[in-house]
């Protein structure tokens, strides 16, 4: 995501993101995998985790 599309987004999607102040990347809060990757100074072995956003919930299971 560069500045342009992040300016798009609405005030409330933009509260999920900060720019990581080495490389100056949009990092979205809520994927843990990109918050290690930066907040490790881009160590690949972050990106071996499991992406988890839009993850379906199985039937028959709450949202507790």
């Amino acid at each position: 995501m560069n500045g342009a599309d992040f300016d798009k987004l609405s005030d409330a999607e933009k509260e999920h993101f900060y720019r990581y102040p080495k490389c100056r990347h949009f990092v979205d809060k809520r994927e843990l995998r990109d918050v290690i990757f930066h907040e490790s100074d881009h160590n690949r072995q972050a990106l071996a985790l499991p992406r988890i956003i839009g993850k379906p919930i199985r039937k028959g299971l709450s949202r507790r």
